[in-house]
């Protein structure tokens, strides 16, 4: 028998502005943590990584980011 897992894909974003050594964070509480993290969320159904990190970082900051260097995969 075959056995198939879903994956969750999501990705998270570090927006730093430029010149200085200031990061976009937002401050979680709720789940089983509370604490500071990155924007970032799921990433959509045909949605390429890149696509959702500027999507997320919108909606989570009201910033369009553009700048973009994918830095890894974390499993």
């Amino acid at each position: 028998m075959k056995r198939t897992e879903e994956a969750e894909l999501t990705v998270m974003v570090m927006i730093k502005k430029k010149g200085t050594d200031l990061v976009a964070v937002e401050e979680r509480k709720k789940g089983h943590w509370d604490g500071l993290i990155f924007p970032g969320g799921h990433v959509e159904n045909g949605e390429s990584f890149l696509e959702a990190a500027k999507r997320e970082a919108e909606e989570e900051t009201g910033l369009m980011i553009s700048d973009v260097t994918f830095r890894g995969i974390v499993h």
